[in-house]
């Protein structure tokens, strides 16, 4: 916290086509780090590092994910498929996803309690984005909130009380 022991754990030292190393999340016990990178497949995919830097994990390997958040409980991680542009959660070992949407949604964001995920989604082609509630364990919305069209919901947070979102 403080500021000491720092340590590099990824290296920039490849040849790469997409942004590497971003979207990072840390797993509640501190144990794992969570991040997007093209590492050796040319397409964004979702991976996990030991936070010493150990043992580099692939965990998704679609058509380009991203944006992974750790669940409270440290067992899966929910994240964006940037192609289907729908939400999917996965295990921190990886194994076979589980599709948490079925319309355009982005940019997953948990609810500090671990009940709920906020996301930007999309009711039907060509309107307007809202910002969605659903259940961690996805589904239909809970609740869908207009945004002003002028809003950025890029920087999406939750309250610490779990709620209400900050835009």
């Amino acid at each position: 916290a403080d500021g000491t022991g720092q340590k590099q754990l990824t290296s920039k030292d490849r040849n790469t086509i997409y942004q590497t190393d971003n979207f990072e999340s840390v797993s509640p016990d501190g144990r794992y780090v969570f991040f997007t990178t093209d590492y050796m497949t040319g397409n964004p995919h979702v991976w996990r590092i030991n936070s010493d830097g150990s043992d580099l994990k692939q965990l998704t390997n679609g058509s380009g994910e991203g944006f992974p958040q750790v669940t409270v409980d440290g067992r899966s991680i929910v994240y964006f498929d940037f192609v289907k542009r729908l939400l999917w959660k996965v295990s921190i070992d990886g194994g076979k996803p589980v599709q948490l949407t079925d319309k355009p949604s982005d940019k997953p964001v948990l609810s500090p309690d671990g009940k709920f995920i906020a996301c930007g989604y999309q009711t039907e082609p060509n309107t307007p984005l809202k910002i969605a509630v659903i259940a961690i364990d996805g589904g239909a919305p809970l609740k869908l909130l207009d945004v002003f069209p002028t809003a950025n919901i890029d920087i999406l947070a939750w309250t610490p009380d779990s709620h209400a979102l900050v835009y």
